[in-house]
């Protein structure tokens, strides 16, 4: 993935969140929340492709079970730092704008790693990095 790809990637992912908050549409459709969390597993699945592969890591790891692994282990962070951020926001808010729970906290959990598992499972397979020739 070259990085001006990943920018517009980031862009639509932030702009579509920042929509759902203005318009609450995560209050209309429970789908709109699932989508988001969705492509933010595949964005953070791709950020970790770009990264070990621009810097060389993934020589380094060898084997595609501890690449996956490492890989799952990236989106997981990256999920519970935001579900943090969504528990901070209202907990200081003092409104349940973000989390209206721990089914919904779950769901979003699971949602990022399946992200992650479609692209690893997509992208992986063809043996190609997927970054701009050094």
């Amino acid at each position: 993935m070259t990085a001006r790809r990943a920018a517009l990637f980031s862009f639509v992912l932030v702009f579509g969140f920042w929509l759902t908050l203005y318009f609450g549409w995560h209050f209309q459709s429970l789908w709109t929340d699932n989508i988001l969390h969705f492509s933010g597993g595949v964005w953070l699945a791709s950020l970790f492709d770009f990264f070990i592969y621009r810097t060389g890591i993934a020589e380094t790891l060898g084997k595609p079970w501890l690449r996956l692994f490492f890989g799952l282990s990236f989106v997981a962070l990256f999920s519970v730092l935001w579900e943090g951020y969504e528990f901070l926001g209202d907990l200081y808010l003092q409104k349940h704008f973000l989390q209206p729970g721990l089914p919904d906290t779950m769901t979003d959990f699971m949602n990022d790693l399946s992200g992650a598992l479609v692209f690893f499972s997509f992208f992986w397979p063809r043996k190609k990095a997927f970054v701009e020739n050094k």
